[in-house]
């Protein structure tokens, strides 16, 4: 009798070995790569861009989404977002990139030298160099002192300081007051308007040819601000802004929908130049209808 229960306990923690790999072969099935690379497939729509898409998109109410925009972004990081992002969810087809009246703005170009963004990014900037021509914008130390830092994991001291630097230097303004956030997005510290930026140009273009050789429509959106901000744009900047994104929409899949002067209450703004959630419910779906008129959505 005892040998009984010491065979059938044996063949208990059989039953129980085999019922725990099944357990995990079953779930390796359903996590594996191939399984998640279906489930990115259903990602149709990529959304970029600084923060006024940002906060003035609600993914959630546009189909088959990814919102993956990030705050001062230029279109340098824009385009290697577009790229590392199509090779993770080969089933984008449609790219909403934000353009702002400040989107030109030579200050934009200090954004392009912040370090950990510049770390996150650095193996797929190796692969897209070629098409960025980089040794053009940025100098060949900040360049070397990166690409050694992220290939043996310390970097220096003196390359995160310049980093830290000029990125908090450039992003102290203080009080979101209308002088201030005019200042920040369209003068120089003297008070004089701003140059524009060639290499948010240049980016700009690059994106565009980066979707027209992948087969990706892109649409430029410049997002709703109060009118008070509105008004008080110098005019360059809008004159140029809309000249740029009108020059492109000649070409097939690229279009340029311009809310800047959509009309919403001012509690529907969380600043001068921002939407909050209530604002992007709004005009979310305003959007997207003007998306599915056009055939860009279904």
């Amino acid at each position: 009798m005892r040998k009984f229960f010491i065979s059938l306990f044996q063949y208990s923690l059989v039953l129980l070995g085999l019922f725990t790999i099944s357990c995990f072969l079953i779930y390796k099935h359903y996590h594996s790569p191939a399984s998640k690379q279906k489930n990115k497939n259903v990602i149709n729509v990529l959304i970029l861009g600084d923060s006024h898409p940002m906060y003035s998109m609600n993914e959630n109410l546009i189909s088959h989404s990814l919102k993956q925009c990030s705050s001062g972004e230029p279109y340098f990081y824009s385009l290697l977002k577009s790229d590392l992002y199509k090779s993770i969810y080969p089933g984008i087809t449609t790219l909403i990139l934000g353009m702002s009246y400040h989107s030109f703005n030579k200050n934009v170009d200090a954004r392009i030298d912040t370090y950990d963004f510049y770390m996150q990014i650095y193996p797929k900037f190796k692969q897209i160099t070629p098409i960025l021509k980089t040794e053009d914008y940025l100098s060949l130390k900040t360049r070397l002192e990166v690409q050694l830092a992220y290939e043996f994991g310390i970097p220096s001291k003196d390359c995160i300081a310049e980093f830290k630097n000029k990125f908090i230097g450039f992003e102290s303004f203080g009080e979101k007051t209308l002088t201030n956030t005019l200042s920040r997005h369209y003068y120089t510290h003297s008070g004089n308007v701003n140059d524009v930026s060639l290499i948010q140009i240049k980016m700009l273009d690059n994106i565009v040819q980066y979707c027209k050789k992948n087969n990706i429509v892109l649409i430029l959106y410049n997002a709703p601000v109060k009118k008070k901000y509105l008004t008080s744009i110098p005019s360059p900047f809008i004159q140029i802004t809309d000249s740029i994104a009108n020059s492109y929409t000649y070409n097939r899949d690229i279009y340029y929908l311009n809310y800047a002067e959509y009309p919403l209450p001012d509690s529907c703004f969380s600043d001068f130049d921002h939407l909050n959630n209530a604002g992007a419910n709004i005009i979310t779906p305003i959007l997207r209808d003007s998306l599915i008129s056009l055939g860009v959505l279904k």
